[in-house]
């Protein structure tokens, strides 16, 4: 019964941290629309390294191309700081793309459609993230949700030959301790 109770309480606990765990870095609604360009964008500043990072936003996109809506893309600009990483920037909601660039040079690190992240892990940096939405789409909201993390750091494997020749000499030696 007490591990129960103290099962319970643990996971409680544990959904209690994980809810804990999300910061709301922009909000459209209530911050203004965000920048047009890639650079600037508008800065939502350093993200923190422990928590998932949210951005609400909204745009209309108009007529029949790309070029023609009121406020057809949205741009910010965040920095992940060391020893942390972006592990995943995914997009939600009604948005068309979306795309990833590395600055200040900008350096286009790819584009995708709503729900999926190609950028795999990016390591600390300065980042933009451009929300565009096309053709005929009429308004929409979004989310885009930037999770961090710690990189994984390569463990050195020994060589399949320093492993062999490293358990050949320890039999070696075993050997002959019992021989003398």
């Amino acid at each position: 019964m007490m591990r129960k109770r103290l099962a319970a309480l643990s996971a409680a606990a544990a959904l209690a941290a994980a809810g804990a765990q999300a910061a709301t870095v922009y909000d459209e609604s209530l911050s203004g629309d965000a920048g047009d360009v890639v650079v600037p964008g508008t800065d939502v500043g350093t993200l923190p390294g422990h928590a998932v990072s949210t951005i609400f936003g909204a745009y209309e996109a108009g007529g029949a191309g790309h070029g023609d809506g009121a406020d057809e893309q949205d741009s910010y600009t965040f920095a992940v700081l060391q020893p942390f990483a972006v592990n995943a920037v995914t997009l939600s909601g009604e948005a068309a793309r979306y795309s990833l660039w590395l600055m200040p040079d900008p350096v286009h690190l790819g584009s995708t459609s709503a729900g999926t992240d190609i950028f795999g892990v990016q390591a600390a940096g300065r980042y933009s993230v451009t929300v565009i939405g096309l053709g005929n789409m009429g308004a929409g909201a979004y989310r885009i949700e930037i999770v961090p993390g710690i990189p994984d750091v390569p463990v050195p494997v020994p060589a399949p030959a320093a492993l062999l020749s490293g358990g050949l000499g320890v039999v070696a030696l075993l050997r002959r301790a019992r021989q003398v």
